[in-house]
């Protein structure tokens, strides 16, 4: 019975690295959705407050753009699924580091969400699944990682620079694959 115990608690961090990981193309695909519907409801109130340049294409051709963010959001769905199908069952102190950037690009996205709902004075597309799931699902990542490993603030401090990087990176990358396509 011992030995059973010993060989679950060796299993029950593999199982939650896995369940977190799945959880990730879930998660975005939920929050991109979220997006791609609130974008494409309020597409009228982002004239008001983007930079002329942008107000003067999403006004003159509003499916021009909402076409490209929806491809967009495709390749940001597509992104964690990849990454869930490449990581999937290979815990290692370097796929729980990626597993740490993934936290942090997903709390920096809801933060971004979040920001941009305050500056812009009403809910921006992807504010209330950042809150409800992106943030709660990065703690959650978070606090697996640190329970079970114990990485440095050093190395926390730069992973979350480079989960910067890897976020502008992922949405450059989604949006420029959107006008290719388009």
């Amino acid at each position: 019975l011992l030995n059973l115990l010993r060989l679950l608690f060796k299993m029950l961090p593999k199982r939650l690295y896995n369940l977190l990981l799945g959880l990730f193309p879930v998660v975005f695909t939920i929050h991109n959705l979220e997006e791609w519907l609130v974008f494409n409801s309020s597409i009228g109130s982002f004239v008001k407050f983007s930079p002329r340049y942008i107000s003067e294409i999403i006004a003159s051709d509003p499916v021009f753009i909402s076409s490209i963010f929806g491809i967009a959001l495709v390749v940001a769905t597509i992104m964690p699924l990849l990454a869930t199908i490449i990581f999937w069952n290979r815990i290692s102190i370097l796929n729980l580091k990626i597993l740490l950037v993934i936290a942090f690009v997903s709390f920096i996205n809801a933060f971004s969400h979040i920001s941009s709902s305050i500056a812009l004075g009403f809910i921006s597309p992807g504010f209330i699944t950042g809150i409800l799931l992106c943030i709660p699902y990065s703690i959650a990542i978070m606090h697996f990682v640190s329970k079970y490993n114990k990485f440095t603030l050093r190395l926390y401090s730069f992973l979350g620079i480079v989960s910067i990087a890897v976020y502008a990176l992922g949405l450059g990358l989604s949006w420029f694959i959107g006008v290719l396509i388009f």
